[in-house]
């Protein structure tokens, strides 16, 4: 396997891209997958690009972000296919994988792994985003559409938030960094010193599930419905506030529901297991 001394040539590199209903893996499906793999010298050696029939209604706002429409993924296959073909290829090939915020994308694999019940050993991967904060020093911000805009004398055609495209512009961005980066980066030790790397560890802890009293949330979400709530924390403790949802995420063993808090005029993160009690807010 791959070791601090691996040079760069030397391994199969594989750009992944996924596009989902949200950010939490235990709720959200997948939409679509992209996958470029690659070497050093910029030779792409195969890629895959499918649409997934999530059995949900797209929420507005990811069609609004992506260009996903429902009927472009109805009677797609389903998101099992993506996640089986890309196992299927690191079975194939040991890789260490590459994105542009890749622990969210490495979360979604392995939760669906998961729940197929398909062995996936630790993986090992780049992200982009503080590569590319390392390596390009003047950028208005570092979101993946801006930066390959910056390092590309033309992006037309380029459909940024769909997959294959993405992932096709993060193998760019990556091999445009590692030929410009201030301090050498020829081997996976290069890229531990520098921070740009992530790693599973060996066990990793089951997801907690979602709680069952919340089963009539999640619709209610990608429904976009304005909602109130009562809050077991803060200052408006036990009060109903008004929130527009916007995504639900994991993040430190709990699940949250991000919104839109009316009142505050603000996007807040609300644990759900704080959630007193919700309902639909009578317009």
């Amino acid at each position: 396997m791959f070791t601090s001394d691996t040079h760069l040539r030397d391994i199969h590199w594989l750009s992944v891209d996924l596009e989902t209903m949200g950010l939490a893996p235990s709720i959200d499906p997948i939409l679509e997958m992209g996958l470029v793999a690659f070497r050093r010298s910029g030779r792409t050696t195969k890629t895959f690009s499918t649409l997934c029939d999530p059995k949900h209604a797209i929420p507005k706002r990811i069609t609004a972000l992506t260009g996903i429409q429902q009927e472009m993924v109805d009677g797609q296959p389903s998101p099992d296919v993506a996640i089986q073909t890309l196992t299927e290829w690191l079975a194939e090939e040991p890789s260490i994988l590459i994105a542009h915020g890749v622990s969210t994308d490495m979360a979604f694999i392995r939760e669906n792994a998961r729940r197929l019940e398909i062995p996936l050993p630790p993986m090992v991967a780049v992200d982009t985003l503080p590569l590319a904060r390392l390596c390009i020093s003047e950028s208005k911000d570092y979101t993946l559409s801006t930066l390959a805009s910056g390092i590309q004398e033309s992006v037309e055609g380029v459909q940024f938030h769909r997959a294959l495209d993405d992932a096709l512009q993060t193998k760019d961005l990556f091999l445009h960094c590692l030929s410009n980066s201030p301090r050498p980066l020829a081997t996976l030790g290069d890229l531990e010193k520098a921070r740009v790397m992530v790693k599973e560890p060996h066990h990793l802890p089951a997801p907690r599930p979602i709680p069952a009293r919340f089963d009539e949330l999640i619709p209610l979400v990608r429904q976009e419905q304005t909602l109130e709530i009562q809050y077991r924390g803060g200052a408006l403790k036990g009060i109903w506030r008004a929130i527009r949802p916007q995504t639900f995420f994991h993040r430190g063993g709990h699940h949250y529901l991000r919104s839109w808090s009316i009142k505050d005029d603000v996007t807040k993160d609300f644990r759900l297991d704080r959630i007193a009690r919700y309902r639909v807010r009578e317009e």
